[in-house]
């Protein structure tokens, strides 16, 4: 599954039908349909690396959940979990650059949440080394060490969810996690009987896609890759429902 559907984000189905379009321009008979990849490609391009399109694909997976909030009553959040991005420990950088930037923001807003959530233990799920590198970086900025604890037993969303499944139980928690990625976490963590509060950060876009930049760009491809693989994903849970 993971092959395919990198083969159809943006980026990747573009380069798809450029080779296809070389590949069959190289035998006579087809070269009129080499054309039509070539100009399919160059064209999809286009249109996907425009900012309007990036917005417009990936602003309602990020505006789906609001900002966290303190909930209007009982019970309260007695954990907060923190799906880790990616991280490297280089000794050559200063620690503040270990963690990327989709790291960064989620740590960031884990120290925020604690700071109205003081008992609540700070739960890393994901690989190494990137839990142990925001385990650094929330140490740093305050975290007690004894209250963060650390799963490197996970390699994507639906693991981190059977494991904090099975850690937590029933206890109400927040779930941080980049804006982009959180309809796709929810589900996954729901399918295993949970019902977390959501902490969304890391925004990329602004909500009207009119407001974004209508020219070319790789960051606004790179976002509508992003964009598609979410919806992907979202697709094959609940094909399958989850594990």
């Amino acid at each position: 599954m993971e092959t395919f559907k990198e083969l159809l984000v943006p980026s990747n189905f573009c380069l798809f039908l450029a080779v296809a379009g070389a590949a069959t321009y190289l035998v006579p008979a087809t070269r009129r349909l080499s054309c039509r990849l070539f100009a399919a490609a160059a064209l999809l391009l286009l249109v996907l690396s425009s900012g309007w399109t990036a917005s417009a694909l990936l602003s309602p997976l990020e505006h789906a959940y609001g900002p966290a909030r303190a909930p209007a009553e009982d019970p309260q959040p007695l954990a907060i979990v923190v799906l880790a991005a990616w991280g490297a420990d280089d000794p050559d950088m200063p620690l503040s650059s270990w963690p990327n930037g989709s790291a960064i923001f989620r740590i960031v807003e884990a120290v925020h949440l604690r700071s109205r959530c003081t008992a609540c233990p700070v739960f890393v799920t994901g690989s190494s080394p990137t839990v142990d590198v925001m385990a650094e970086v929330l140490a740093s900025l305050g975290v007690a060490r004894d209250a963060i604890v650390l799963d490197r037993d996970a390699q994507n969303t639906a693991q981190s969810a059977r494991n904090v499944a099975a850690r937590f139980g029933a206890v109400p928690f927040y779930l941080v996690t980049s804006a982009g990625h959180m309809p796709r976490a929810l589900l996954a963590f729901r399918a295993h009987g949970l019902d977390p509060l959501p902490a969304p950060t890391d925004y990329q876009l602004p909500r009207e896609f009119s407001r974004a930049n209508l020219l070319p760009s790789p960051m606004s491809l790179y976002l509508s890759d992003l964009a598609v693989h979410e919806y992907l994903g979202i697709l094959w849970y609940r094909l399958k429902r989850v594990p």
